[in-house]
């Protein structure tokens, strides 16, 4: 197998002509970009300022571009494009796409769709749109800052424009050098595409290798399409980018297989064409050092343990040996030899300590080895470190710091990230005095000169400290926290030194937890937004953090630092902080916190913030939108401080919810929190829409949002809207549902007890007592059915015979005669409540006087039946005296019957308030008699 491998790796020389070969642009981790020229690339370094002065000329030649593009798109119509503005269009097209962001790649891909409609619809030959304009697009989506996914997505529909539109141009018969035609920049940037993705497309990845190789044969036997095989035929970038999409699937131990596997193919290929490059054919593909450090990653990646990391120390070896036998195209360098080094870091606890003898070993190795220069070589010793600081040995320390002396015999300086290997090693033994070691190790490398600790090192010292469970360990954290601020420069503390320290705060309970959280994140704040430290840019975590804190927290200042956390987390985002975004969980704490304290200012805080959120969310930004949470939150606070609004805002979102086509989880407790609202006194309006909402509810299936006592709530809001059509609404809404079930649908959920009292009430208080009388009868023979909870209780008769009492009406004692005639067929025993309340219900009774008369006899009966059962009360009295008052006219005998009732009243010792409050009205009449 090394024989094949010495095949593939011959060198490049081979083939001097390389003046059109592309540049292939790639990080230190091996992530492979797309190609681009030597022009290109020239052009893009222009736009990578870091210098503040030019950000102004910068965003001024943004703004100028995407004038002129949005003019070119939507202004000049099809067919009627100059040459001027089709060059124009080709260079803006240039230019945007090296913005690296969406805005530039949609731009960039309009500006190419443009130029193919004026090409194709305004049949104007001169706004070509070639190979190059696809590439570059592609690449505008892979360096854009959206997902991989989306990235993906975005490639291969470029991709599949171009090769439909190249199909249709062909049985067109344009001529091939006027059609845009996928060559292998196009291809290799689309394998690019999906090493970004975390989707498993390694048989796409493969098609389009196949499909090269089947592209370029197919044109070496075409005389007319010849040269399309040196533009098509895949080159060792090809076969890089592939192995690069092996090597991105991380702790995937089929990935590395199959990057070795190729490497196989690659030798096999590469021996075929370097016979036919004999016959003037081009050259070979061929392997160099770039190609078997992929390869090393993807073992390194592949989460194959131990295993993993000899297999790829085995192809190290393999090179080690190739190139001694001459092949410099392959010569290992610092980041082979760290690559496998960093594989033995991912390896079992068990494999620990072998791991780190066989770091130390490969080190020997790199010592000795001829590197091609020592650029990167820190890295190695850094791998060294890591693989020791992970082994929780219990010398881990130690040897780091033996490590740090190798180094400088190297003549090379031990770096930040040795440093923080060192104390990692010594914080994970997890004891007091490995801590306390790591800690003194730190300081002395402060003092030393030759050494510059950064913030790494000072991070890795806090998460142990805060891990531990000492009560002051958030003090000693403090004071290294401090100690940073003072060391300056990159030691000053950064993001990840407050994420820890908050994320450690935010196990705690105690109420000064959220009071330092609070005063970090303003520490935090002061350096980046006054200090100018890019390193401390808060993101959402922070502010969630602290938020979350100042929830739990019940000082008297929580409700106001929370809300203007809330604010200054707004502010980064809109002041361009694209780390700091507040969702929907955000605003649903601030919302709860401030709901728990129902006052007029934070109902002002609770409504801005909700109008903030709908804002957002009719502006596309789903993230925001508020939920059941958000209303179920304001709905509380609202029904306290201000009821109407919120059966405003319950009605205006359940119909908003009514009416979208998208589903909108509503839960049990959410629904029932709207429909209370909706309760509120004195709108019909609100009640039907309660009623509409749970009929929707109940259509679409959200069973598990209803249940017998939010079926109750329709029938309070009904009650509780004081308006005759309610009795229409009740009839409507009660006869479904019992006709339903009494028919045999036994699913359909009923209101309770409750329920009917209330609906019925509404019934009696209307004068549709022929319809309660009804319902009283089905309630019995649901109840007779087995159905709990439904048959008529006394609650029900007294809620009946007191609806009866709210309004003036002519029939009210007959009727509540018979309310109380029903109730003795339906109830055990009559307590002195149902009494009061049908004497009640008499003494509204309105009309003439013999009307009145009639009522104020059947109020005399009712009581003398309250009388032989010994139910009288203080309120059967003042009851009496209160009919008297209203349904007798003369005075003479008015008085008599007041004076007769109260006496028997004094007699039997039940005088309370009520009684006296009933017989203030009979002293006001007198007195008002006697006024002059």
């Amino acid at each position: 197998m090394e024989e094949r491998y010495a095949i593939l790796s011959a060198s490049t020389h081979a083939n001097p002509d390389n003046s059109n070969r592309k540049t292939l642009i790639h990080s230190k981790s091996i992530s492979w970009g797309d190609e681009v020229d030597s022009a290109t690339i020239s052009q893009g370094a222009q736009y990578n300022f870091q210098d503040s002065r030019f950000k102004c000329a910068e965003d001024f030649e943004k703004r100028s571009l995407h004038s002129d593009a949005h003019f070119l798109i939507h202004r000049v119509p099809v067919g009627s494009m100059k040459n001027d503005n089709i060059q124009k269009a080709r260079s803006i097209l240039s230019s945007i796409s090296r913005w690296n962001n969406k805005k530039g790649a949609l731009m960039a891909e309009a500006l190419l769709e443009r130029l193919h409609r004026e090409c194709i619809k305004g049949k104007n030959p001169n706004a070509f749109v070639d190979s190059e304009m696809y590439n570059i697009c592609i690449n505008a989506w892979a360096k854009s800052d959206i997902n991989g996914n989306e990235i993906v997505a975005k490639a291969e529909s470029l991709v599949n424009r171009m090769e439909t539109r190249y199909a249709r141009g062909r049985e067109n018969s344009i001529p091939r050098t006027r059609l845009a035609r996928p060559d292998r920049i196009t291809y290799n940037s689309l394998i690019n595409a999906y090493s970004l993705s975390n989707e498993d497309s390694s048989a796409k990845v493969d098609k389009i290798l196949e499909k090269m190789n089947a592209l370029a044969d197919s044109a070496a036997i075409n005389k007319s399409d010849r040269d399309y095989e040196s533009y098509i035929r895949p080159d060792e970038i090809s076969y890089n980018s592939v192995l690069n999409y092996y090597a991105s699937r991380k702790n995937e131990h089929w990935s590395a297989q199959r990057a070795e596997d190729l490497l196989l193919e690659m030798s096999e290929i590469s021996q075929r064409q370097q016979e036919q490059h004999s016959k003037g054919n081009p050259p070979p593909v061929t392997m160099s050092t770039t190609t078997l450090n992929i390869v090393l990653n993807a073992w390194g990646n592949s989460g194959g343990g131990i295993r993993a990391a000899q297999r790829a120390e085995a192809l190290l070896h393999m090179m080690i040996r190739l190139f001694n036998k001459g092949h410099e195209n392959i010569q290992p360098n610092a980041l082979s030899f760290s690559i496998v080094i960093n594989a033995y870091s991912h390896v079992d606890s068990t494999d620990a300590s072998s791991a780190v003898d066989k770091a130390m070993e490969l080190l020997d190795v790199m010592e000795g080895f001829p590197l091609p220069n020592n650029e990167g070589i820190n890295s190695c010793y850094n791998a060294v470190a890591n693989v020791v600081a992970k082994s929780c040995l219990h010398n881990a320390g130690d040897k780091v710091q033996e490590l740090m002396v190798r180094m400088r015999n190297m003549d090379t300086l031990p770096d930040n990230f040795i440093i923080a290997s060192c104390i990692e090693a010594y914080v994970s033994a997890a004891d007091e005095d490995s801590r306390r070691r790591g800690k003194d190790f730190l300081f002395r490398m402060i003092d030393d000169p030759s050494s510059q600790p950064n913030s790494v090192s000072f991070n890795t010292l806090i998460t142990a400290i805060v891990r531990d469970k000492a009560k002051d360990r958030f003090d000693e954290a403090d004071e290294l926290i401090s100690m940073m601020e003072n060391v300056g420069g990159d030691a000053r503390p950064d993001l990840a030194t407050y994420s820890i320290i908050l994320g450690a705060l935010s196990q705690m309970e105690d109420e000064d937890s959220a009071e330092k959280a609070v005063q970090y994140l303003r520490r935090m704040l002061r350096s980046y937004n006054k200090d100018g430290y890019a390193k401390v840019k808060p993101n959402s975590f922070v502010f969630n953090s602290v938020i979350n804190m100042v929830s739990r927290c019940n000082n008297e200042w929580a409700d106001d630092v929370i809300y203007k956390t809330l604010v200054a987390m707004e502010n980064q985002n809109s002041q361009g902080n694209q780390f700091v975004t507040p969702d929907t969980i955000t605003y649903n704490t601030v919302i709860g916190k401030l709901s728990k304290s129902p006052s007029k200012k934070n109902a002002m805080k609770v409504m801005r913030i909700l109008k903030s959120m709908e804002d957002q969310a009719k502006g596309g930004i789903s993230a925001c939108a508020p939920d059941i949470i958000t209303y179920t939150s304001v709905l509380n606070m609202q029904r306290i401080v201000d009821p109407r609004r919120a059966a405003s805002i319950a009605s205006s979102y359940i119909r908003r919810v009514m009416s979208s086509c998208e589903h909108t989880v509503i839960d049990k407790h959410g629904f029932r929190t709207v429909l209370l609202a909706l309760a509120h006194p004195g709108n019909f309006e609100h009640a039907e829409t309660a009623k509409q909402a749970y009929e929707w509810m109940e259509n679409i299936g959200y069973i598990e949002a209803i249940d017998s006592r939010v079926c109750d709530l329709v029938l309070v809001a009904f009650k509780n809207s004081n308006n005759e059509l309610s009795a229409d609404g009740v009839i409507s809404f009660l006869s479904d549902r019992v006709d339903k079930y009494l028919s045999g649908q036994t699913t359909t959920i009923l209101p309770t007890v409750v329920g009917f009292s209330a609906g019925l009430g509404v019934l009696g208080k209307y004068n549709r007592v022929g319809e309660v009388a009804t319902f009283l009868g089905k309630m019995n023979e649901l109840s007779s059915s087995g159905i709990p909870e439904v048959k008529p209780d006394e609650g029900c008769y007294v809620s009946i015979l007191a609806s009866l009492s709210s309004r003036q009406q002519r029939d009210s004692a007959l009727q509540a005669q018979r309310i109380l005639e029903m109730s003795k067929q339906d109830l055990s025993s009559l307590t002195s409540a149902l009494f009061n309340a049908a004497i009640n219900a008499c003494a509204s009774t309105s009309g003439d006087n013999s009307n009145r008369r009639k009522a104020l006899e059947i109020s005399f009966n009712i009581f003398e039946q309250t009388k032989e059962l010994r139910s009288v009360d203080s309120i059967s009295y003042g009851m009496m005296i209160r009919a008297c008052m209203r349904l007798v006219d003369d005075d003479g005998i008015k008085y008599k019957l007041v004076k007769s009732i109260f006496h028997l009243c004094v007699k039997n010792a039940l005088v309370n308030d009520f009684v006296l409050k009933e017989m203030g009205h009979l002293s006001q009449k007198i007195a008002g008699k006697k006024a002059p």
